[in-house]
């Protein structure tokens, strides 16, 4: 374990090198904070925690559920996989039905499992700065896998790109701009542009892979 690492700071500023020149200051500055907060070092992450990354078993008799691909694994946040998962792996009616019971039902297999320094209004801020973080990174030009995809390849790249650009479209229409404005630093008006411009950055990807 002790060769696992966090996503150190120095890394934020190469993310934030690459996009300096395309990405506003407030779109920059989610992505510095909310990255920043969700490699805090709190336990072991998957990091592509993902339906399409789980094996589950023929019923509960046999087999076990496992989690393959750990090509991004690192030390985080624990919230990060959960808000990863809940986002991109559920439809956006079944994320709506689930959302909430998730949340309560992992806090509450956190605290039954020994974990008893961490509030459940300080999971509900991790999962706020998480879902960002997420967003970020599907953002972020080589994170989201474009680069490694070639013909054939590239049909199912867009296809799936184009599922979660939804997913993350409907999730930030209702999302707390209030505080994100609060704990970035920004406006309101600012924070609902800086979003906007991230979700535009995926759509005009996906679309320059389709050309």
């Amino acid at each position: 374990m002790k060769k696992i690492l966090p996503i150190d700071d120095n890394t934020l500023l190469l993310f934030d090198s690459i996009v300096a020149s395309s990405w506003s200051e407030a779109a920059r500055k989610i992505l510095f904070k909310s990255w920043h907060i969700m490699n805090e070092f709190q336990t072991i992450l998957h990091g592509d925690a993902r339906i399409g990354n789980m094996m589950f078993p023929k019923d509960e008799n046999h087999g076990r559920f496992v989690l393959i691909d750990w090509q991004a694994v690192r030390k985080g946040r624990a919230v990060y996989d959960l808000a990863y998962f809940l986002i991109l792996s559920l439809t956006i009616e079944n994320r709506k039905l689930v959302k909430e019971s998730s949340i309560e039902n992992y806090y509450n297999y956190l605290v039954t499992n020994g974990v008893s320094d961490y509030t459940k209004d300080e999971l509900l801020e991790d999962y706020k700065h998480a879902c960002l973080c997420v967003l970020v990174l599907l953002s972020l030009p080589l994170l989201s896998g474009e680069a490694s995809v070639e013909g054939e390849g590239t049909k199912i790249f867009v296809w799936g790109m184009s599922i979660w650009r939804e997913r993350m479209q409907i999730k930030f229409s209702d999302f707390d701009y209030a505080w994100l404005a609060k704990n970035y630093s920004l406006t309101e008006t600012k924070a609902r542009d800086a979003v906007n411009e991230m979700l535009n950055v995926i759509d005009a990807r996906v679309k320059s892979l389709t050309n």
